[in-house]
Parts: C-alpha cells; structure tokens; sequence
C-alpha cells in the first residue's frame, strides 16, 4: 500500500531532474566563459610577471580587446557548428579550444603570441561554447519555466565577472603564474566535461538548429540598423570600461587586488540589476516605460560620465564610478531586448542576429586600442572615460529614438482597443434600452410590425446614446 502511493504521489520526474540539471551546467559554463573573457586586465598582469616586463596601456588593452571581439565573432560561427554536430558537440569542441589558449601561452615570450594563444583561442573556444549552453536550456524548457530557467543560466555572467577577477587574482599571489595559467586552462576545460553530460531532450536529439542570422530583409528595416549602430558603440563604450577601469586603479597606485575588486564590483551590480530588470519586465507582451528608459539609459549614463573627474579621486569613487557602470550593463541589456521585441520583433531580430554580432566584435576590438592610444597621447585616462560614456550615452539616445519612433503605432494599436470597448459598451447600452422600451410599452413595437429598432422613441434614444 504504502509503495503505491509513494508510486502515484506527484513528484519531479527523472526528465525533469535532468532538465535542471542542464541549467545548472549552463550557468556554471557560461560563469567560466564570461569570468575569463573580462578579467582580461587582471590575466594581463600575470603574463608581466611571466614575461618580466611592463607594458603601455595601449598595448596591455590588445588582450582584452581581441578575446572580446573573438567571443562575439565566434558565436557567429557557433550557429552552423550547432546545425552540423549539435549542442553538445560544440561544448565539446568549445571547451577544448578555450582551454589550449592558456594552457598554450606558458610558453609566449611577446605580446603578440599572447594575443594569438590566450586572447584569440580563448575568445573562440568561449564564444562556441556560449551559444550552444543556452540553446540546449531553452531546447529542456521549451515553454513553461524557459523564462526563469534561461534568467537563472544568463545570472552566470555576473558571477563569473564578480569571482573569476578575485580568484585570478588570489592565484596570483599564492602560487607562479605558471600554474595560474594552467589552473585556468583546467577551468576552461571544464567546458568540455560538462558538454559530455548536456543531452538534448529525447524528442529533440536528433533535431538541427535551423536559424538564419543573415537574412538581408533585417537590414532593410531601419530600426534595425539603429539597433546595429547601437550595438557597435555599446561594445565600443563598454569595452574601455571594462579593460581600462582595472588598468587606471593600478595607474592610480593601487594594487592589483584593488583592481579586481573593481571588476567584481561591476559583475556583481550587473548580475543585480539584470535580475531587477528582467522581473519587471517579464514575458512577451511586456514593455519598458518611457520613463524607466529615460531615467536608466540616458541619467545614469550622464551622473557616472558627468562625475569621473571628481569622485575618481578616491578609491571609494572608483568603486561607486564602478558600481554604476555594472548597474548600467545589467539595464543595457534588457533595454535592448525590449526594444528589439517592441520595434523590430523578436523573429527579425534574430534572424538578423549575425550583423548584430558583427558589429559587437567590431566595437569591441576597436575601443580598447583606440582608448589606449588616447591615453598615450594625453596622459590623462579623464577623456578616455568621458568617451566611453558618452558613447554609452549615445547609444541610449538612439535605442530610445527607435522606442519613441514606435510610438505612434502603439497609439494606433490603443486607440483601436478603445474604440472596439466603445462599441462594445454602445451595444449594451443598446440591448439595455430596447429591453427598457419593452417592458414600457409591450403592444406598440410588435402591433406595428415593426420589432424593436422601429420604434421611434427608441430609435431617438439610441441616437442620443
């Protein structure tokens, strides 16, 4: 008796165990993937103590830059890799690529091997793993639950930013940098590992994505383009931030835990307002107000570019100019969601997807050096962030101008509702006034053959009605 009902109790079953499980990996992979790529400033100080040299800001932004871009650029690649072996063979391939990148540049003696082997090949092994960690989460959630299963997986962007940079860091100061580095080549590798274990459902294991992210329609959509734009300055703004903020704490005097603390700051405020974000505004048909907009994207951007001169004086200022700058990030990117989904619609914007990553890579292999050679030839690091956040500022501006562009249809959409409630409620009050007239005067409208539209008070009524 007692076996039967544990039998018919409910429960979760063995599929869905396994579903959360999957979740689990993609966050842990997408922590690892993410943490490497933006502690950059942070593995760039190991490799001076490797190499025993110091480097120009210019130079030591090169790293940063090219394992950002090579990110964005392989999730480009990662689309047709998913098509021919699936997830779990591009996590595979993934995690083995990312891992030979440091476990390769023990042996660099110069900067530019370093950028091939860490920068390049790290940066392409975590952008074909990055793609596929969340597909195979949203192949295990296909409806119910894919919303807070896919939030819980992209958290891992802010804990990896928010812990890779203390840990590498610790490392650091524990142990040679040549067993930081390898230390780091067995985090990566971990991708592969868990790529072992992240089946598709049974129903969908033999299934090939079919996505098209290069459809030439998207680009004859104007909104889009904007979006593109913006895409392009925000990889540009953003990637100074995230490379130079670390490198001018160490320029100030501060020691290298000191930055990295920076770079926790960041992650750990992104990872909190992503998740502010994204529950205020969940699901398909929700939208972001104007006013959340305004006061996010184009204040806050203003308050931390405004104020760099005077509260980076202190090392408390930094870390405020930091902790406002990861606000920012976790709102950027439920901003551009939402506008995607209001204006383009989320089929064109994915379809249109790889010009949108294209223009990620871009902005983020040319903002850094750029942002370095600036430094070189002022000496000051105040005009490279007052750039980085007037790019942010500006592209704000633009993703709002394409929110308020789509305005006026969304009034069209309203007014269409109100009238249909209005005719609605002229058709009650109608149906009311007819059945009123009947019970007055029950003889009148069926002695006259006329029924209940022929009577003239009654007609008179509804007019004025």
């Amino acid at each position: 008796m007692a076996n039967k009902q544990s039998h018919g109790s409910p429960g979760i079953s063995q599929s869905q165990c396994w579903s959360y499980m999957v979740v689990v990996y993609a966050f842990v992979i997408i922590s690892i993937s993410c943490g490497t790529i933006y502690s950059s400033p942070i593995t760039m100080v190991i490799f001076e103590k490797q190499l025993n040299s110091s480097y120009t800001v210019m130079e030591q932004s090169w790293l940063g830059a090219t394992m950002m871009s090579s990110m964005s650029m392989s999730s480009i690649i990662a689309i047709p890799l998913i098509r021919m072996i699936g997830c779990r063979g591009s996590l595979i391939i993934g995690g083995f690529i990312a891992a030979l990148g440091p476990s390769m540049s023990v042996f660099c003696t110069g900067l530019t091997a370093i950028c091939l082997t860490m920068g390049l090949l790290t940066g392409l092994g975590v952008g074909l793993s990055f793609i596929p960690a969340l597909l195979s989460v949203e192949l295990h959630f296909p409806r119910e639950g894919n919303t807070l299963a896919t939030t819980i997986a992209l958290s891992g962007i802010g804990i990896g930013v928010a812990t890779f940079p203390a840990g590498l860091n610790w490392l650091l100061s524990n142990i040679d940098h040549m067993y930081s580095l390898l230390v780091l080549s067995g985090a990566l590798a971990m991708i592969s590992l868990l790529g072992l274990l992240m089946t598709a459902p049974k129903p969908l294991e033999n299934t090939r994505l079919s996505i098209e992210i290069f459809r030439e329609e998207a680009l004859a959509k104007p909104a889009f383009l904007a979006v593109c734009l913006a895409n392009f300055i925000w990889a540009f703004g953003s990637s100074i931030m995230y490379i130079h903020i670390p490198v001018f704490t160490r320029q100030s005097g501060y020691s290298t835990e000191e930055a990295a603390i920076m770079l926790s700051c960041i992650g750990g405020l992104s990872l909190f307002s992503r998740g502010i974000f994204r529950t205020l505004h969940l699901g398909e048909a929700s939208t972001m107000d104007t006013v959340t907009s305004v006061l996010f994207g184009l204040f806050l951007t203003a308050i931390f570019t405004g104020l760099f001169q005077d509260i980076s004086i202190k090392y408390t200022g930094l870390l405020a100019y930091s902790m406002l700058f990861g606000f920012y990030c976790g709102f950027w990117s439920n901003f551009i969601n939402q506008v995607n989904r209001e204006t383009i619609g989320q089929d064109l914007a994915t379809s249109g997807s790889g010009f949108a990553m294209l223009a990620t890579s871009f902005g983020s292999m040319s903002g850094p050096p750029i942002a370095g050679f600036l430094y070189g030839e002022t000496e000051s690091y105040k005009n490279v962030f007052y750039l980085a956040g007037g790019c942010m500022m500006f592209c704000s501006l633009l993703l709002l101008g394409v929110k308020l562009g789509s305005l006026p249809s969304a009034r069209l959409r309203k007014e269409i509702v109100k009238n249909i409630r209005v005719k609605q409620t002229k058709d009650k009050v109608k149906e009311a006034v007819s059945k009123r007239l009947r019970i007055l005067n029950p003889i009148s409208g069926d002695a006259d053959g006329q029924g209940d539209s022929g009577n003239p008070q009654e007609s008179s009524l509804l007019t004025n009605v």
